[in-house]
């Protein structure tokens, strides 16, 4: 099931959309779907009733050229219903521009949420259920999503609220995530419990390894950040925070003078994010000063304190060396950067055809040419490697010079022949032996002496073979190199891998009628 936003455009020159999700394509006057979310159901029988919960997945989860089977953290958000539009979104937004990484949300909607959220039995009502729900995430939730997503060992947990409270009672149980994000929580809730079990816990020196972000939102009827016995429980657990004698804690708080309560979630999640992963965008402004060591050292260092093996952001790695190399025109610190890029991302083509750029631009032919073949290796339908390679490959010892044709068609004169000249509607024997970028021979009418015989310009053959032949003499032996795009032909060589870029060795041999 999927959770869907429904629109209409206008048919009206000049309407534009922002869309903040990918959509589907749509035609001006019709309806069409922004789709952002799934909907799942789970039985559990930890909790003895049907769970609800939404997933949003990251931008690069399916077909992205750079991250191929990437695995994601993921993060929990609690009411979901409340949540999941604009978390999501904000999310999204984050990973794209890699300020964090990106990450898989899953959005727990409510049945009983002050049931669920509270640690204790307190007042009237169904309370103190917080142990149960955190087995529910623990032993059916978080295992179903491992299962059906790519995920990565580190686990974040937002709540707001009573949802906040609930963050803050996992914390200091230490179970489950990695990472906890309070919005706002209710910190008063049976006689601040939360702050008595904090002082206790804190007070350890033990290794705690998790990550906290508190925000503390204004009261607009009893403002201040002190006011109140709201104000008093926040700022004696901050004040606990900062004494803990716990090792491997960091943690951050924010008062938020201008937001309330139900406005503090927007900008919080915002700068909560920004602190668990503090140090995953690189600090730009200092590249130009830093080397690839450098780099890699930072990356290092920002796994280890996350705790998992987390990859760097190679699309915005890829895009700093892009302007090192090209506007900045440190082209040797760029090559640097381009070379760790590889050794993160190995089966992207993105990483080697930025080396390929910037070896062409050093003026280093072999290393670039090497690379771009690499990437073509790796998507055999990137076009800008194929036209790298078209323009990279050596010349033959001949005085003919190589030639590009306005439809990518390259071709050398090796030989000049001394016979007639080949037009197209004449039928023409030729010798050919077609290879591979890597030397693998697909076909050749060489060792039977058996030359092939068509009409020029008859689609008997592929594309680039017809524009490669027009025009040679007889006797005249030149060299093609064909792009994918000029070599569509199913039946012709038969063994002719997809999208490959092929090599021509062709010898006019006669025509066979004028």
């Amino acid at each position: 099931m999927r959770i869907l936003l429904c629109f209409k455009t206008p048919n009206i020159i000049g309407s534009f959309l922002f869309l903040l999700f990918s959509a589907t394509a749509f035609a001006q006057g019709q309806q069409s779907n922004v789709v952002i979310g799934t909907v799942h159901k789970i039985q559990s029988r930890v909790l003895g009733e049907e769970r609800r919960y939404y997933v949003n997945l990251p931008a690069s989860y399916d077909n992205d050229d750079f991250y191929l089977q990437k695995k994601y953290p993921v993060l929990i958000l609690l009411d979901g219903d409340s949540h999941f539009h604009s978390a999501s979104g904000i999310i999204r937004a984050m990973g794209d521009n890699e300020q964090i990484p990106e990450m898989i949300v899953v959005a727990v909607t409510n049945t009983n949420r002050t049931r669920d959220f509270t640690p204790t039995k307190s007042g009237t009502g169904l309370s103190g259920g917080a142990d149960n729900f955190l087995r529910f995430l623990e032993t059916e939730l978080l295992p179903q999503v491992s299962k059906d997503y790519r995920t990565l060992p580190y686990r974040v947990l937002v709540g707001h609220s009573l949802g906040g409270l609930f963050a803050v009672d996992t914390l200091l149980n230490q179970k489950v995530f990695n990472a906890f994000l309070a919005i706002d929580p209710t910190l008063t809730w049976d006689d601040q419990l939360p702050v008595k079990k904090a002082k206790t816990v804190f007070a350890d020196k033990k290794s705690f390894n998790a990550t906290l972000y508190l925000a503390q939102a204004n009261n607009p009827f009893n403002e201040g950040k002190n006011a109140g016995a709201r104000g008093a429980a926040f700022q004696s657990f901050h004040s606990i925070l900062a004494n803990s004698k716990a090792e491997g804690l960091r943690y951050k708080y924010d008062f938020y003078e201008r937001e309330d309560h139900f406005s503090v979630p927007l900008l919080s999640l915002y700068h909560g994010l920004t602190f668990i992963f503090d140090g995953y965008k690189f600090p730009l402004h200092t590249l130009a000063n830093k080397n690839a060591e450098d780099v890699k050292k930072h990356y290092e260092m920002f796994a280890r304190r996350l705790g998992v093996d987390i990859l760097p952001p190679g699309k915005l790695l890829d895009g700093a060396a892009l302007f090192l190399l090209n506007s900045e025109k440190k082209v040797d610190k760029a090559i640097e950067l381009l070379r760790l890029n590889q050794t993160y991302y190995p089966q992207s083509s993105i990483p080697y055809n930025s080396l390929g750029a910037a070896y062409k631009t050093k003026g280093e032919t072999a290393l670039a040419l090497s690379n771009y073949q690499k990437s073509l290796e790796l998507n055999p339908k990137n076009e800008i490697a194929q036209r790298a390679v078209i323009e990279l490959t050596p010349a033959v010892a001949s005085p003919h010079p190589a030639v590009i044709t306005k439809t990518g068609l390259r071709y050398q004169v090796v030989t000049e022949g001394n016979g007639a000249i080949v037009m197209t509607g004449q039928t023409v024997r030729i010798h050919e032996t077609t290879t591979l970028v890597d030397g693998t021979v697909l076909y050749s009418t060489r060792p039977n002496n058996r030359p092939l015989k068509f009409l020029l310009g008859g689609n008997q053959v592929i594309a680039g073979v017809d524009e490669g032949v027009l025009g040679m003499k007889v006797g005249e032996h030149r060299k093609l190199i064909v792009l994918p795009a000029l070599s569509k032909r199913s039946n012709y060589p038969a063994n002719t891998p997809p999208d490959a870029i092929l090599y021509y060795d062709i010898e006019l041999v006669e025509i066979v009628n004028n």
